[in-house]
């Protein structure tokens, strides 16, 4: 399951300055949040309880969700946001153990939800209440004991607007995709999603291909299948995606068809990993 992380470091106290500002704040992070599972991630995980982060003065969250002025939809959308398994699990705690030797941090401060996004190759959003969280990349430091420091760069997004520069675009080409591969052409790759959306959710939460510049893979846990998207040549930010036989993707070296490399057998094991439903 692909989660993402909530920037501890985003939340003040108190977060805005009155109770118009506190209530744009949370349709930012809300909206945010919307717009990062539709990308293809499940759901948002944080280290401390947020359900008592002031967000003005007398005007916590809880009051945010019972504000009869606020929209009750959006209410209700964060209210299913929340109630995702949302603290640090035992894997999130893995993994930051196993990379004890480093601090991760931004401006000084230690940064536990950047870091796990960071670790984990994911998205951390934030509550957008300073202008260094207008931005869809943000660079942290990786600080061991001893030795040099190391610049980290953070996917990240803090209100709507930075999801659509975020997101890839998938070309669905009904000649060359559909389900099933009903619709390939002799000698084309398939992809065997049916739709854009299943398609763009693959795209988006995929990782960059080990032997191919700029290009993509993920591992399609429904089809399970491997799956590679490689950039359009005449269109900024859209790509082209096929799926590997199965039988194709266990060869890690040889260059398989004309669109696509092999995946090495240490990236299929990540890759299917972080799928796990």
């Amino acid at each position: 399951m692909l989660h993402y992380y909530l920037n501890e470091l985003s939340i003040e106290n108190p977060c805005a300055s009155s109770k118009k500002g506190a209530q744009t704040l949370m349709e930012f992070l809300v909206k945010t949040c919307i717009g990062v599972e539709k990308l293809g991630y499940n759901s948002m995980r944080y280290y401390h309880h947020i359900g008592g982060i002031c967000l003005a003065t007398d005007y916590y969250i809880q009051s945010w969700q019972k504000d009869d002025t606020v929209d009750l939809e959006l209410r209700r959308k964060y209210r299913s946001i929340n109630n995702k398994s949302p603290f640090f699990d035992a894997d999130d705690i893995e993994v930051l153990t196993e990379d004890v030797n480093y601090i991760y941090c931004f401006q000084n401060n230690e940064a536990k939800g950047l870091g796990l996004a960071y670790l984990k190759e994911t998205i951390a959003v934030s509550f957008f209440t300073q202008n260094h969280w207008d931005n869809t990349q943000i660079q942290a430091e990786k600080i061991p004991p001893t030795g040099n420091i190391e610049k980290v760069f953070v996917k990240h997004a803090a209100t709507p607007q930075h999801i659509d520069s975020i997101r890839r675009i998938f070309e669905f080409h009904i000649k060359k995709h559909g389900k099933g591969g009903k619709n390939a052409e002799h000698g084309q790759g398939i992809m065997y999603c049916e739709t854009e959306q299943e398609a763009e959710k693959l795209l988006n939460t995929a990782l960059p291909h080990p032997n191919r510049e700029r290009g993509f893979c993920n591992y399609d846990i429904d089809n399970e299948r491997f799956v590679v998207f490689y950039p359009h040549l005449q269109a900024e930010n859209k790509y082209h995606g096929f799926h590997y036989e199965n039988t194709r993707a266990k060869d890690p070296d040889r260059d398989l068809n004309h669109s696509t490399n092999g995946i090495p057998t240490w990236m299929q094991n990540k890759l299917k990993q972080r799928s796990v439903k």
